[in-house]
Protein backbone atom coordinates (compact mmCIF):
# COMPACT_ATOMS: atom_id res chain seq x y z
CA UNK A 1 0.00 0.00 0.00
CA UNK A 2 1.04 3.27 -0.89
CA UNK A 3 0.30 6.80 -2.07
CA UNK A 4 0.88 8.11 -5.30
CA UNK A 5 3.33 10.59 -3.78
CA UNK A 6 5.65 7.29 -2.84
CA UNK A 7 4.42 5.14 -5.73
CA UNK A 8 7.95 5.07 -6.85
CA UNK A 9 9.52 3.58 -3.35
CA UNK A 10 6.09 0.59 -3.99
CA UNK A 11 7.10 0.00 -7.47
CA UNK A 12 10.54 -0.71 -6.16
CA UNK A 13 9.76 -2.71 -3.64
CA UNK A 14 7.59 -4.84 -5.78
CA UNK A 15 10.76 -5.29 -8.70
CA UNK A 16 13.09 -6.24 -6.26
CA UNK A 17 10.73 -8.95 -5.09
CA UNK A 18 9.03 -10.77 -8.35
CA UNK A 19 8.73 -13.83 -7.08
CA UNK A 20 6.16 -12.34 -4.28
CA UNK A 21 3.71 -10.93 -6.79
CA UNK A 22 3.49 -7.73 -5.08
CA UNK A 23 0.58 -5.77 -6.23
CA UNK A 24 0.73 -2.15 -5.80
CA UNK A 25 -2.55 -0.37 -4.50
CA UNK A 26 -2.40 2.94 -4.16
CA UNK A 27 -4.04 6.30 -2.75
CA UNK A 28 -4.41 9.55 -4.72
CA UNK A 29 -6.19 11.82 -2.09
CA UNK A 30 -5.09 14.12 0.66
CA UNK A 31 -2.45 12.52 2.53
CA UNK A 32 -2.40 12.57 6.17
CA UNK A 33 -4.17 9.65 8.74
CA UNK A 34 -7.25 9.14 6.57
CA UNK A 35 -4.79 8.63 3.91
CA UNK A 36 -3.21 5.75 5.34
CA UNK A 37 -6.65 4.01 6.09
CA UNK A 38 -7.82 4.63 2.09
CA UNK A 39 -5.30 2.67 1.01
CA UNK A 40 -5.44 0.12 3.64
CA UNK A 41 -8.87 -0.41 3.07
CA UNK A 42 -8.24 -0.88 -0.59
CA UNK A 43 -5.22 -3.21 0.30
CA UNK A 44 -6.85 -5.51 2.30
CA UNK A 45 -10.01 -5.55 -0.46
CA UNK A 46 -8.07 -6.97 -2.86
CA UNK A 47 -6.72 -10.77 -2.14
CA UNK A 48 -6.32 -13.34 -4.65
CA UNK A 49 -9.66 -15.66 -5.05
CA UNK A 50 -7.29 -18.30 -4.44
CA UNK A 51 -5.64 -17.71 -1.42
CA UNK A 52 -5.90 -18.59 2.20
CA UNK A 53 -3.70 -15.53 3.54
CA UNK A 54 -3.26 -12.46 2.84
CA UNK A 55 -0.33 -9.91 3.17
CA UNK A 56 0.06 -5.93 3.17
CA UNK A 57 2.74 -4.31 3.01
CA UNK A 58 3.39 -0.47 3.48
CA UNK A 59 5.93 1.09 0.39
CA UNK A 60 8.90 1.71 3.61
CA UNK A 61 9.66 -1.67 4.77
CA UNK A 62 12.74 -3.82 3.32
CA UNK A 63 12.59 -7.36 4.00
CA UNK A 64 14.51 -10.66 5.07
CA UNK A 65 16.68 -12.62 2.48
CA UNK A 66 14.43 -15.55 2.80
CA UNK A 67 11.08 -13.43 3.51
CA UNK A 68 8.37 -16.14 1.68
CA UNK A 69 9.67 -18.64 3.48
CA UNK A 70 9.60 -17.25 6.71
CA UNK A 71 6.09 -15.79 6.53
CA UNK A 72 5.60 -19.36 5.01
CA UNK A 73 6.47 -20.93 8.85
CA UNK A 74 4.78 -17.85 10.52
CA UNK A 75 1.36 -18.93 9.01
CA UNK A 76 1.51 -22.71 9.53
CA UNK A 77 1.87 -21.40 13.04
CA UNK A 78 -0.51 -19.16 13.46
CA UNK A 79 -3.02 -20.18 10.31
CA UNK A 80 -5.95 -18.01 11.99
CA UNK A 81 -4.15 -15.09 13.89
CA UNK A 82 -3.44 -11.93 13.16
CA UNK A 83 0.01 -11.16 12.63
CA UNK A 84 2.14 -8.62 12.53
CA UNK A 85 6.09 -8.87 10.82
CA UNK A 86 7.49 -6.08 12.71
CA UNK A 87 7.33 -3.64 15.90
CA UNK A 88 9.32 -0.52 15.48
CA UNK A 89 11.89 -0.80 19.11
CA UNK A 90 10.61 2.30 21.63
CA UNK A 91 6.60 0.85 21.50
CA UNK A 92 5.29 -0.66 24.38
CA UNK A 93 5.30 -4.01 22.30
CA UNK A 94 8.68 -3.87 21.90
CA UNK A 95 9.40 -4.89 25.73
CA UNK A 96 6.76 -7.23 25.36
CA UNK A 97 9.04 -8.56 22.29
CA UNK A 98 12.46 -8.64 23.93
CA UNK A 99 10.64 -10.40 26.91
CA UNK A 100 9.69 -13.04 24.26
CA UNK A 101 13.17 -12.77 22.71
CA UNK A 102 14.81 -13.40 25.97
CA UNK A 103 12.55 -16.53 27.11
CA UNK A 104 13.48 -17.56 22.89
CA UNK A 105 9.27 -17.53 22.19
CA UNK A 106 8.20 -16.83 18.80
CA UNK A 107 5.56 -14.42 19.21
CA UNK A 108 4.71 -10.74 22.10
CA UNK A 109 1.28 -9.72 21.91
CA UNK A 110 0.75 -6.26 20.52
CA UNK A 111 0.07 -4.06 23.78
CA UNK A 112 0.28 -0.81 22.13
CA UNK A 113 -3.54 0.92 21.24
CA UNK A 114 -2.51 0.03 17.48
CA UNK A 115 -0.92 -2.69 15.22
CA UNK A 116 2.12 -2.19 13.58
CA UNK A 117 0.65 -2.39 9.98
CA UNK A 118 3.93 -2.13 8.32
CA UNK A 119 3.52 -5.83 7.90
CA UNK A 120 0.59 -7.72 8.56
CA UNK A 121 -0.83 -11.24 7.72
CA UNK A 122 -3.91 -12.61 8.01
CA UNK A 123 -6.47 -14.79 6.60
CA UNK A 124 -8.05 -13.88 3.83
CA UNK A 125 -11.68 -14.24 5.07
CA UNK A 126 -10.49 -12.18 8.02
CA UNK A 127 -9.02 -9.37 5.40
CA UNK A 128 -12.26 -9.14 3.59
CA UNK A 129 -14.02 -8.29 7.10
CA UNK A 130 -10.78 -5.67 7.75
CA UNK A 131 -11.48 -4.02 4.24
CA UNK A 132 -15.49 -3.21 5.41
CA UNK A 133 -14.49 -2.04 8.31
CA UNK A 134 -12.53 0.27 7.13
CA UNK A 135 -14.78 1.66 4.80
CA UNK A 136 -17.10 2.09 7.28
CA UNK A 137 -14.45 3.86 9.16
CA UNK A 138 -13.07 6.08 6.43
CA UNK A 139 -15.48 9.45 8.56
CA UNK A 140 -12.71 9.17 11.12
CA UNK A 141 -9.46 11.18 11.03
CA UNK A 142 -7.50 8.26 12.54
CA UNK A 143 -4.93 5.84 10.96
CA UNK A 144 -4.69 2.20 9.79
CA UNK A 145 -3.08 0.85 12.67
CA UNK A 146 -5.38 2.24 15.07
CA UNK A 147 -8.69 0.95 13.05
CA UNK A 148 -7.27 -2.25 12.43
CA UNK A 149 -6.49 -2.62 16.79
CA UNK A 150 -10.21 -0.69 17.68
CA UNK A 151 -11.42 -3.86 14.53
CA UNK A 152 -9.50 -6.53 16.19
CA UNK A 153 -10.89 -5.77 19.83
CA UNK A 154 -14.37 -5.94 18.21
CA UNK A 155 -13.99 -9.02 17.15
CA UNK A 156 -12.39 -10.49 19.86
CA UNK A 157 -8.92 -10.58 18.16
CA UNK A 158 -4.92 -10.56 19.63
CA UNK A 159 -2.42 -9.49 17.40
CA UNK A 160 0.71 -11.00 17.84
CA UNK A 161 4.45 -9.99 16.41
CA UNK A 162 6.88 -12.68 14.96
CA UNK A 163 10.14 -12.56 16.97
CA UNK A 164 12.64 -11.80 15.00
CA UNK A 165 11.15 -9.88 12.89
CA UNK A 166 10.72 -10.29 9.50
CA UNK A 167 10.94 -6.49 8.08
CA UNK A 168 12.64 -3.22 8.69
CA UNK A 169 10.91 0.39 8.34
CA UNK A 170 12.89 2.24 6.12
CA UNK A 171 13.74 6.15 7.35
CA UNK A 172 11.43 7.78 4.71
CA UNK A 173 9.32 11.24 5.15
CA UNK A 174 6.58 10.13 6.48
CA UNK A 175 2.86 11.35 4.86
CA UNK A 176 0.99 11.03 8.45
CA UNK A 177 3.15 13.35 10.54
CA UNK A 178 5.41 10.89 12.32
CA UNK A 179 8.72 12.20 11.23
CA UNK A 180 8.43 13.44 14.28
CA UNK A 181 8.28 10.49 15.77
CA UNK A 182 11.95 9.82 14.89
CA UNK A 183 13.56 6.95 13.50
CA UNK A 184 11.37 3.74 13.73
CA UNK A 185 13.47 0.99 13.59
CA UNK A 186 12.50 -2.89 13.81
CA UNK A 187 13.00 -4.48 17.50
CA UNK A 188 14.52 -7.47 16.07
CA UNK A 189 15.93 -7.66 12.75
CA UNK A 190 18.96 -8.43 10.38
CA UNK A 191 19.73 -7.98 7.50
CA UNK A 192 19.97 -11.36 5.27
CA UNK A 193 18.08 -14.68 5.91
CA UNK A 194 16.34 -14.25 9.11
CA UNK A 195 17.11 -17.55 11.07
CA UNK A 196 13.99 -19.20 13.50
CA UNK A 197 16.25 -21.63 14.18
CA UNK A 198 16.69 -19.74 17.55
CA UNK A 199 12.76 -19.33 18.58
CA UNK A 200 9.89 -21.31 19.70
CA UNK A 201 7.34 -20.74 17.42
CA UNK A 202 4.46 -22.72 19.53
CA UNK A 203 5.36 -20.26 21.94
CA UNK A 204 3.89 -16.96 22.65
CA UNK A 205 4.78 -14.15 25.31
CA UNK A 206 0.73 -13.07 26.09
CA UNK A 207 -1.59 -12.21 28.74
CA UNK A 208 0.26 -9.29 29.90
CA UNK A 209 -0.23 -7.25 33.05
CA UNK A 210 2.64 -5.24 33.11
CA UNK A 211 5.01 -3.74 30.66
CA UNK A 212 8.69 -1.63 31.35
CA UNK A 213 9.93 0.92 28.76
CA UNK A 214 11.79 3.64 28.77
CA UNK A 215 9.86 6.36 27.59
CA UNK A 216 10.85 8.26 23.98
CA UNK A 217 7.74 10.29 24.08
CA UNK A 218 6.59 12.67 26.87
CA UNK A 219 8.13 12.97 30.18
CA UNK A 220 11.19 10.65 29.88
CA UNK A 221 12.06 8.09 32.25
CA UNK A 222 11.40 4.42 33.31
CA UNK A 223 7.82 3.66 33.15
CA UNK A 224 5.76 0.48 33.59
CA UNK A 225 2.67 -0.28 32.15
CA UNK A 226 -0.39 -1.88 34.26
CA UNK A 227 -3.29 -3.32 32.87
CA UNK A 228 -6.77 -1.45 34.49
CA UNK A 229 -9.90 -1.87 32.50
CA UNK A 230 -10.77 1.39 34.19
CA UNK A 231 -7.82 3.49 32.90
CA UNK A 232 -7.52 5.01 29.14
CA UNK A 233 -7.14 2.84 26.88
CA UNK A 234 -7.17 -0.18 29.26
CA UNK A 235 -3.70 0.23 30.50
CA UNK A 236 -2.05 2.80 34.03
CA UNK A 237 1.47 4.34 33.67
CA UNK A 238 3.55 4.12 36.46
CA UNK A 239 7.41 5.49 37.40
CA UNK A 240 9.26 2.60 37.69
CA UNK A 241 10.30 2.97 40.55
CA UNK A 242 6.83 3.08 42.33
CA UNK A 243 5.95 0.00 40.07
CA UNK A 244 8.74 -2.38 41.17
CA UNK A 245 7.23 -0.92 44.90
CA UNK A 246 3.94 -2.49 43.85
CA UNK A 247 5.46 -5.70 42.40
CA UNK A 248 7.55 -5.98 45.66
CA UNK A 249 10.36 -4.89 45.84
CA UNK A 250 12.67 -2.51 47.56
CA UNK A 251 12.81 0.97 45.81
CA UNK A 252 15.95 2.06 47.93
CA UNK A 253 17.68 -1.59 47.54
CA UNK A 254 16.82 -0.89 43.43
CA UNK A 255 18.27 2.20 43.51
CA UNK A 256 21.69 0.78 45.42
CA UNK A 257 21.83 -1.98 42.86
CA UNK A 258 21.37 0.43 40.14
CA UNK A 259 24.72 2.54 41.76
CA UNK A 260 26.98 -0.58 42.55
CA UNK A 261 25.94 -1.36 38.65
CA UNK A 262 26.81 1.74 36.98
CA UNK A 263 30.04 2.37 39.27
CA UNK A 264 31.80 -0.90 37.54
CA UNK A 265 30.46 -0.55 34.30
CA UNK A 266 33.34 0.88 31.84
CA UNK A 267 30.88 2.56 29.41
CA UNK A 268 29.18 4.63 32.12
CA UNK A 269 31.07 7.90 31.87
CA UNK A 270 30.88 7.97 28.21
CA UNK A 271 27.31 7.14 28.97
CA UNK A 272 26.66 9.68 31.07
CA UNK A 273 28.55 12.21 28.40
CA UNK A 274 25.91 11.44 26.00
CA UNK A 275 22.47 11.44 27.50
CA UNK A 276 23.32 12.62 31.28
CA UNK A 277 23.20 10.56 34.73
CA UNK A 278 19.51 11.29 35.21
CA UNK A 279 18.40 9.26 31.61
CA UNK A 280 21.45 6.82 32.05
CA UNK A 281 19.45 5.92 35.74
CA UNK A 282 16.02 5.98 34.18
CA UNK A 283 18.00 3.75 30.75
CA UNK A 284 18.85 1.17 33.61
CA UNK A 285 15.89 1.07 35.72
CA UNK A 286 13.98 -0.08 32.47
CA UNK A 287 16.04 -2.11 31.69
CA UNK A 288 16.00 -3.70 35.03
CA UNK A 289 12.55 -4.16 34.72
CA UNK A 290 13.19 -5.55 31.32
CA UNK A 291 14.91 -8.50 33.23
CA UNK A 292 12.41 -8.78 36.35
CA UNK A 293 8.99 -9.46 33.51
CA UNK A 294 11.51 -12.21 31.36
CA UNK A 295 11.92 -14.03 34.83
CA UNK A 296 9.07 -14.11 35.78
CA UNK A 297 7.96 -15.14 32.29
CA UNK A 298 10.68 -17.85 32.34
CA UNK A 299 13.97 -16.52 30.88
CA UNK A 300 16.51 -18.43 32.78
CA UNK A 301 18.26 -16.29 35.06
CA UNK A 302 21.38 -17.82 33.84
CA UNK A 303 20.59 -15.49 30.84
CA UNK A 304 21.30 -17.64 28.00
CA UNK A 305 18.68 -15.63 26.13
CA UNK A 306 20.62 -12.38 25.86
CA UNK A 307 23.53 -14.32 23.72
CA UNK A 308 21.00 -16.46 21.27
CA UNK A 309 20.95 -14.01 17.77
CA UNK A 310 17.74 -12.67 18.41
CA UNK A 311 18.29 -11.58 21.71
CA UNK A 312 21.10 -10.07 21.15
CA UNK A 313 19.55 -7.76 18.60
CA UNK A 314 16.43 -7.13 20.61
CA UNK A 315 18.81 -5.55 23.38
CA UNK A 316 21.08 -3.79 21.17
CA UNK A 317 17.69 -1.47 19.67
CA UNK A 318 16.42 -0.99 23.32
CA UNK A 319 18.55 2.25 24.21
CA UNK A 320 18.00 3.82 20.76
CA UNK A 321 14.40 2.90 20.98
CA UNK A 322 14.11 5.00 23.84
CA UNK A 323 16.61 7.80 22.72
CA UNK A 324 16.34 8.52 18.75
CA UNK A 325 15.05 11.82 19.35
CA UNK A 326 17.58 12.87 22.03
CA UNK A 327 20.71 11.45 20.83
CA UNK A 328 22.00 13.17 17.57
CA UNK A 329 22.14 10.66 14.32
CA UNK A 330 26.05 10.85 13.61
CA UNK A 331 26.38 9.41 17.42
CA UNK A 332 24.20 6.67 16.85
CA UNK A 333 26.45 3.78 16.29
CA UNK A 334 28.61 5.47 19.45
CA UNK A 335 25.23 5.48 21.50
CA UNK A 336 24.46 1.84 21.07
CA UNK A 337 28.20 0.46 21.58
CA UNK A 338 28.55 2.62 25.21
CA UNK A 339 24.98 2.21 26.08
CA UNK A 340 23.68 -1.11 25.72
CA UNK A 341 26.29 -2.54 27.47
CA UNK A 342 24.38 -0.53 30.40
CA UNK A 343 21.04 -2.30 28.93
CA UNK A 344 22.46 -5.57 28.83
CA UNK A 345 24.38 -5.55 32.28
CA UNK A 346 20.70 -4.31 34.33
CA UNK A 347 19.01 -6.96 31.99
CA UNK A 348 21.22 -9.38 33.80
CA UNK A 349 20.65 -8.10 36.90
CA UNK A 350 16.69 -8.08 36.54
CA UNK A 351 16.63 -11.90 35.31
CA UNK A 352 18.88 -12.62 38.66
CA UNK A 353 15.90 -11.95 40.80
CA UNK A 354 12.76 -14.12 41.89
CA UNK A 355 9.96 -13.77 39.62
CA UNK A 356 7.13 -11.85 41.10
CA UNK A 357 3.32 -11.86 40.26
CA UNK A 358 1.27 -9.94 37.55
CA UNK A 359 4.07 -10.10 34.68
CA UNK A 360 3.84 -11.31 31.24
CA UNK A 361 3.29 -14.87 31.35
CA UNK A 362 4.17 -17.21 28.68
CA UNK A 363 1.94 -19.62 26.95
CA UNK A 364 2.41 -22.51 24.62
Amino acid sequence: MTHERRRGMAERLRDVHPHLDIRVVCDRGPQGERGSLRSARRAWAVAAPWATHHLVLQDDVRLTGNFLDVVGELIEHRPDGVSSLFVEWGSWTASVARVAALCGAGWAEVVDNYVPTQAVVMPVALAKDVSAWFEEALGRDEPDDVTLRRYLRSAGLTPQVAVPNAVEHRDAASLTGNSRHGMRCATCWTAGATSLSGVDLRRSVTGVDAVPVLAWWGEPGAYFRFRDPTADEGWRKVPALAALADLGFDPDRVLRLAGDALSREPHAERARQLIGEPLLSELWLAAYGLGVCAAAAGASPAAEGMETRVGRRALGTMALGALRNRVPRPLFATAAAVLTPVVRGAVRVGLGVSPVTNVPEQHT
